[in-house]
């Protein structure tokens, strides 16, 4: 399995997992912490979340 799919598949979890967060932007915040704590590259990390959101 290529590592992109992995990202999106770890992000679409936690996208998932935080549903119950109103505010978009601490949604954000708390997606993009996740996968820095996973030690997912910025580049890569920024571009999926900005495909979740939108």
């Amino acid at each position: 399995m290529p590592f992109y799919d992995i990202l999106e598949i770890l992000a679409e979890n936690q996208f998932q997992q935080l549903v119950s967060e109103k505010n978009l932007q601490k949604k954000r915040k708390k997606l993009i912490d996740y996968l820095f704590y996973r030690e997912w590259e910025s580049e890569f990390v920024y571009v999926k979340v900005g495909e979740i959101l939108k």
